[in-house]
């Protein structure tokens, strides 16, 4: 019996797979720096939550100027974190889905000192709506030619309830949609609890 070897040719696609998948394990064995990090992308857009629009100078009037609509905007740093930004990031869940009435975000880079002056961002719409440093997060609400300032907790619920007294039918946190529907009409239909 003769034994036939086949011989495999490795195809383009091949070399491309096998890097693909060896690639971490081959990084320290090439002599990369220990310390460097290799991450592959995450789909963060500049530390902008996800249903939030990233808004600078440039888009702001354009969107704001969609009609229709009504626009939620915080105003804040970059990268912003801790339970304030997570309130925030909520509330953009359960907005997402809400026909004409957008969130977004405008990430404010103001640079002292030595550092380059033409890296600052967004200063104009800082200035243009009176908002201090100090005061960020600052949440506004555009409603047409509206325009009014958040002024209480910052919360997911809290934000929600002035967002729906302002006629947003973003529905309460926690409940199902559909029913908060059904709930409303049965109370204005004349029906008691």
């Amino acid at each position: 019996l003769q034994h036939s070897r086949r011989e495999t040719r490795w195809e383009p696609m091949h070399w491309l797979l096998a890097l693909l998948l060896l690639g971490p394990w081959l990084v320290p064995i090439f002599g990369q720096e220990e310390n460097h990090v290799h991450e592959l992308p995450t789909g963060d857009s500049g530390g902008t939550a996800m249903g939030a629009l990233r808004l600078d100078n440039y888009t702001f009037d354009k969107v704001r100027a969609l009609e229709g609509f009504s626009l939620l905007v915080k105003f804040d740093e970059p990268y912003p974190y801790g339970e304030m930004e997570e309130e925030f990031e909520t509330l953009c869940s359960i907005a997402v889905s809400l026909p004409k009435f957008l969130i977004g975000e405008v990430q404010i880079v103001e640079k002292k000192g030595d550092e380059d002056p033409d890296g600052n961002e967004n200063l104009d719409l800082r200035d243009r709506f009176g908002l201090a440093k100090a005061s960020l997060p600052a949440y506004l609400f555009f409603m047409e030619s509206q325009v009014e300032r958040y002024q209480g907790p910052i919360t997911a619920a809290d934000l929600a309830g002035w967002l729906r007294r302002h006629g947003v039918a973003l529905p309460a946190l926690g409940t199902i949609p559909e029913l908060d529907v059904l709930a409303h009409r049965f109370l204005t239909e004349g029906h008691s609890v």
